[in-house]
């Protein structure tokens, strides 16, 4: 996925989903997973402490996420907005249904084919990519893997490694550039055998 196309979804739910645009914002720069998400609730915010608690779906077990000041600001106006809405409850869910229960699997993807479709994209795109985005884009950057266990939640590098990590021809150069060193050679033309 390209970095316009997940900035061109996040503009879109911005303007059109506002109630579930965290959600994108949180897959798109996190890489969570759906369920994680999904299951969250109000009280895992501590915007004082600037942590997001995350339960993973699979283990059950909870991890302290740190979040930036960018991320308390969307995660702030999203309690004002479920507020005015009248979907708050301080034990409720972070991102509930209409009648503040907990939010169908699917509805979330629903919104983003939606999505999609308005901005054209014809790329099959689900919550999922945001993760393949997240890990490639940071494993390709920073190339730290203990880097985007911390920021995804993962607990293996080899899933990380075996599913995640895509190396293109630009990149292999890139990184040869960096092992690159000046042998002082010229290149000569071979002569031809007579």
């Amino acid at each position: 996925m390209a970095k316009q196309d997940v900035i061109n979804i996040l503009t879109w739910f911005k303007k059109n989903e506002p109630l579930y645009y965290p959600w994108i914002y949180f897959e798109a720069t996190r890489g969570w997973r759906r369920d994680e998400l999904r299951f969250m609730r109000i009280n895992a915010v501590d915007l004082a402490g600037n942590i997001l608690y995350v339960r993973k779906t699979k283990t059950k077990e909870q991890r302290a996420a740190r979040l930036s000041q960018e991320d308390c600001l969307v995660l702030n106006e999203h309690i004002i907005l479920l507020k005015d809405k009248g979907l708050y409850h301080p034990t409720g869910f972070l991102f509930p249904s209409s009648k503040r229960n907990l939010i169908g699997k699917n509805k979330i993807l629903e919104k983003l084919k939606k999505a999609r479709t308005a901005l054209g994209i014809t790329k099959n795109i689900t919550n999922h990519s945001f993760r393949h985005y997240v890990v490639t884009k940071i494993t390709n950057e920073t190339a730290n893997i203990e880097v985007v266990k911390a920021i995804t939640g993962h607990k293996d590098m080899r899933t990380i490694q075996d599913h995640y990590i895509h190396a293109n021809p630009e990149m292999v150069d890139q990184a040869l550039e960096i092992t690159k060193v000046d042998t002082g050679l010229i290149q000569k033309r071979v002569p031809k055998r007579g």
